[in-house]
């Protein structure tokens, strides 16, 4: 049997496609936002005049 010479970097290796795993997510807001660092609830809204998102749960506050 012949030899052969081991490559600089190694063998190269056979790469299996990735499985996508399916996570359980949460139903969110609707609106883009995040959930309520307070309360962990997706009621976030945004106030345009005041320039600040606000949760309409617990009244919790994000200054933008």
């Amino acid at each position: 049997m012949p030899k052969v010479r081991k490559p600089k970097r190694g063998w190269p290796r056979l790469l299996l496609p990735k499985r996508m795993r399916r996570r359980f997510r949460e139903p969110n807001s609707g609106h883009g936002l995040p959930p309520c660092p307070h309360c962990g609830l997706f009621a976030m809204k945004k106030d345009d005049t005041r320039g600040e998102i606000y949760c309409t749960e617990c009244g919790g506050l994000l200054r933008n």
